[in-house]
């Protein structure tokens, strides 16, 4: 015998709209999705100083400018490259709730054996 099939998903009406955290059908007016307890954002994908997926870009700026070197420019992509595909493998893998958690571990390490940076400033000296 098999299985029965899953159940279709649910379509979307003309004033609904999908909730952001688990999926389901909800009002486009609603503020907190009844089934999670998510709020939503009044506009789709914009909430504020987060992203659509809900991760802190100023967090994500910071962590770039600090892992990178202050002061050069050159770090500072590099280490926005490095939190930025930190932050989207760790989503993938682990968890989205986690992606800044582990983009702050991943520069304190760096930090620890790098205290200026990946790319630090050049200083002269004068002898």
């Amino acid at each position: 015998m098999s299985e029965p099939s899953p159940p279709p998903p649910p379509a979307r009406g003309i004033d609904e709209k999908f909730c952001t955290n688990c999926g389901s059908v909800i009002s486009a007016r609603a503020e907190i999705c009844p089934k999670c307890g998510v709020r939503q954002s009044p506009v789709p994908g914009v909430l504020g100083p987060l992203t659509a997926s809900g991760r802190n870009r100023i967090a994500a700026a910071l962590f770039a400018i600090i892992l990178g070197g202050f002061g050069n420019v050159n770090g500072t992509i590099l280490g926005a490259l490095l939190i930025g595909m930190v932050q989207s493998v760790s989503a993938v893998y682990i968890s989205n709730a986690y992606s800044n958690s582990i983009a702050f571990g991943l520069m304190m390490v760096t930090l620890i054996f790098f205290p200026r940076g990946i790319v630090p400033e050049r200083m002269e000296e004068n002898v």
